[in-house]
């Protein structure tokens, strides 16, 4: 188990690897910019903040998520995460030029069962074009926003 309780913001470059769960505790920012390969799981607490990614191609998260604070998926090329995230946390995908892919076979978020993703610009401005976000999840949901389509910056898929 490795549990960060900062309340500062850190960049974590290397590869986590083996079995044990990742927490993160703190009011801070932890970014991940190795490959991680870890099986554990991650729980990020309801104060805290977890970016995979720097807004680079650099940055992976494997295996389920029990998010009560906020994951920001930050990277630039297209990115594909397969594991379940559950909580009342927010999900954030950063606007580069990738787009975010979410396969996992259930999102629990909430009480309501809701999966929301809000997408925000490097400013942390909601973005209403150009980004596209698809949700494969009981009949493979998939939203996409591009020129000419827009949305109040969220997107909420329900199961």
């Amino acid at each position: 188990k490795i549990i960060f309780n900062r309340n500062d913001d850190i960049t974590l470059s290397n590869n986590l690897t083996g079995f044990g769960l990742f927490e993160h505790a703190g009011n801070g920012t932890v970014t991940l910019t190795g490959t991680n390969t870890y099986t554990g799981g991650t729980s990020i607490g309801a104060s805290a903040t977890l970016s995979v990614g720097a807004g680079s191609t650099a940055g992976s998260i494997t295996g389920d998520i029990n998010n009560s604070g906020e994951l920001i998926f930050d990277r630039s090329d297209a990115y594909t995460y397969s594991g379940d995230i559950s909580g009342t946390g927010e999900v954030v995908k950063t606007s580069g030029s990738g787009d975010l892919t979410i396969t996992a076979a259930t999102h629990g978020v909430g009480a309501t069962e809701d999966l929301v993703v809000t997408v925000k610009d490097s400013n942390g401005d909601d973005v209403t074009s150009g980004v596209e976000v698809s949700i494969a999840s009981s009949g493979n949901v998939t939203v996409s926003v591009n020129t000419g389509l827009e949305f109040a910056g969220r997107i909420i898929i329900r199961n």
